[in-house]
């Protein structure tokens, strides 16, 4: 149980328009709610990247696996714009993906850009990186520990994975991934889910590749775009909490695993 994310700033996402405006496949119905809780995902990653640079006391060497069309450090600028928080949270920021939209992702802010397959054997990134972000990507993965390992194995000591997905409980996991991967049909730019994680799978995954966690949580007990809760922080609030109190509920889990 990790309650660390109550802490965390939510005023900056009703004033956060940047992402809304953009096309970055946000249902109009999220766009229009204050607090929509389907920018969870990039909350959790933008708190967990400004407690690592605080931790640091540096600038991040960043690298983000899965970018589609460049969300997330939409997001991070957007919010850290509304916050009036000056400081260079980072310095490099890469975006690897198997199809890089190169004109969306310049205009969200990435300069770098590598044109990869996790899934392929001889996948690498260069070294030197503090931070690796793995958002909504390996639930697209039919091998998640193996893509876990060749990124870890590319990592220096102390660097950090954070990451996010769907979540099950641990004892109807691998029932729902044979259903998830019986009916998937993989069409050239379309990546369905074939992987299904449980907290306890997020944590043999970060053991095999000789890493460790450091934070875990639960995102969310009900989501439904427009729905008139989402204009109250006090319900994104408890959304937060309900996640850390029952991580396994059938939401969406984030994580941070440190390399050993």
């Amino acid at each position: 149980m990790n309650l660390s994310p109550l802490s965390w700033d939510t005023d900056h996402i009703q004033l956060n328009q940047a992402i809304r405006a953009g096309s970055y496949g946000i249902p109009d119905a999220a766009k229009a709610s204050r607090y929509p809780i389907r920018l969870m995902r990039y909350w959790y990653m933008f708190h967990l990247l400004l407690e690592e640079q605080q931790r640091l006391g540096r600038p991040l060497r960043v690298c983000e696996i899965g970018v589609d069309s460049g969300q997330m450090l939409a997001y991070l600028r957007s919010s850290l714009k509304v916050m009036k928080r000056d400081q260079v949270i980072y310095d490099r920021w890469y975006a690897v993906d198997v199809r890089v939209q190169e004109a969306a992702l310049r205009a969200a802010g990435y300069t770098e850009f590598i044109t990869a397959n996790v899934e392929n054997d001889q996948f690498t990134i260069p070294d030197g990186f503090d931070v690796v972000i793995a958002l909504h990507v390996l639930e697209h993965l039919s091998q998640p520990e193996l893509a876990i390992r060749r990124i870890a194995m590319s990592l220096r000591s102390g660097a950090l994975v954070i990451g996010g997905h769907p979540v099950t409980p641990e004892f109807f996991r691998r029932r729902r991934e044979k259903r998830l991967r019986a009916r998937a049909k993989p069409t050239p730019g379309h990546f369905p889910h074939v992987s299904v994680f449980s907290p306890t799978r997020v944590v043999q995954m970060a053991e095999r590749s000789g890493c460790k966690v450091d934070f875990m949580s639960g995102a969310f007990c009900f989501r439904s775009g427009g729905f008139f809760a989402e204009n109250y922080p006090a319900w994104f609030r408890f959304n937060a909490w309900f996640g850390a109190m029952f991580p396994s509920w059938p939401g969406e889990l984030y994580w941070a695993i440190r390399h050993a």
